[in-house]
């Protein structure tokens, strides 16, 4: 299952789950992104939450990617691999970074639920 989100979320950005961000010297450069894994039961509705980051003096590009993953996902969400990926409510909220003006963050939600029984 995580294979299929990171699969999903790499067209995007280079995605990262976000308790494997490297650090340091080896910190990822903007953009990129990252999302909190959750496993829910097979049938039940999951949280899934990607962060986008940039750093840029435009909001432009950052809400081009998040209308890009909304138009992705559609209406009635798509199916990989046996994960159906949905929009949640509210979708996308742009965030702030009070450590650095540049970056813009946007926090979207999506709803991830499981068709087959195989993590």
């Amino acid at each position: 299952m995580n294979k299929t989100i990171y699969d999903f979320l790499k067209q995007f950005l280079t995605a990262y789950d976000a308790t494997c961000v490297p650090t340091g010297s080896k910190a990822p450069s903007y953009p990129y992104l990252t999302y909190s894994y959750q496993i829910g039961e097979f049938g039940q509705e999951t949280s899934l939450t990607v962060n986008l980051w940039y750093r840029t003096n435009s909001v432009a590009t950052p809400d081009a990617m998040a209308k890009n993953i909304y138009d992705t996902v559609g209406m009635g969400g798509v199916v990989i691999n046996g994960i159906w990926f949905k929009r949640g409510q509210p979708f996308c909220q742009s965030m702030t970074d009070d450590s650095d003006p540049l970056i813009k963050r946007r926090y979207i939600n999506l709803i991830v639920e499981r068709l087959t029984e195989e993590l």
